[in-house]
């Protein structure tokens, strides 16, 4: 209550700390600059909801009051300490996170739009001339997932007996790959007319994009791909053209799949869905 107090919060009758989830006291109490538990280490505090009704007999919401929704990205103000870190832990952050992540002021800090701009771009690129596309893809510079987590890597090794080592590998996620995975499976909005795209197809959509790098991380079950989605050189005895990864993501099952490039050690987004 103590801090509820200090950090400019009211407390109701019988000390009951009590707030609109669009309060800026949430982010207030938490050490970690954030609306939602946990609040503190170790501070066992949590939330539960309380009625509209509630809320008007205590003040916080006029009788008539509209309540409007505040869209945010759940990792918008996701950052860290990286204070104490030395320079080559660092660059092993920035390894495995890639260019999903920046360094300021002695933070790491997430960025959650990079993706989803590759998305918004894809779709774009749906409603521009072939010239104009064209310059559009060969000007797109990859995104840089990271690199291969351990974990993935043994899961790899082990289901493929052996054979298929991906120590090292970076995961990469080309505009021209999107467009392609985009337009192909008929993204509203960015499929053209007589583009060939198969009826029913399901859309590759922004949540399919965004898991693929947490499909990467976070691998459940590995199955060897066969689709060549781009030219690469030959592959040593035993190594499909490209990878199909499958994580349990918050009950949800998602599929990832990646082509191998054996000259750079890369595997490049192919498509994903759930």
């Amino acid at each position: 209550m103590a801090r509820w107090a200090e950090a400019g919060g009211t407390l109701q009758a019988g000390g009951r700390m009590i707030a609109l989830k669009s309060d800026p006291i949430w982010s207030e109490i938490s050490r970690f600059g954030h609306p939602w538990p946990p609040f503190d280490f170790g501070s066992g505090m949590g939330v539960r909801g309380v009625s509209r009704e509630e809320a008007v007999r205590l003040g916080l919401l006029a009788p008539d009051e509209k309540v409007q929704p505040q869209e945010a990205d759940f990792n918008a103000r996701l950052q860290a300490s990286v204070s104490g870190l030395d320079s080559e832990q660092l660059d092993d952050l920035a390894e495995v996170f890639g260019d999903q992540v920046a360094f300021s002021g002695g933070t790491i800090q997430w960025l959650p739009d990079v993706i989803s701009g590759f998305f918004g771009k894809a779709r774009e690129l749906g409603k521009l001339d072939m010239e104009a596309r064209n310059a559009a893809l060969e000007a797109a510079t990859p995104l840089n997932l990271g690199v291969c987590t351990p974990e993935t890597a043994e899961l790899v090794r082990q289901a493929s007996g052996g054979v298929v080592d991906l120590s090292g590998w970076r995961l990469e996620m080309t505009l021209r790959q999107v467009y392609h995975a985009v337009l192909g499976h008929g993204e509203p909005g960015a499929i053209r007319p007589g583009s060939g795209a198969p009826a029913g197809k399901a859309p590759v959509t922004e949540a399919d994009l965004r898991a693929a790098p947490l499909i990467w991380r976070m691998a459940d079950t590995y199955k060897p791909g066969v689709k060549e989605y781009l030219r690469h050189p030959p592959r040593p005895a035993g190594w499909p053209p490209g990878i199909q990864l499958r994580s349990n993501i918050a009950g949800t099952v998602w599929v990832g799949e990646y082509v191998l490039d054996m000259n750079s050690k890369t595997l490049t987004f192919g498509s994903a869905w759930h």
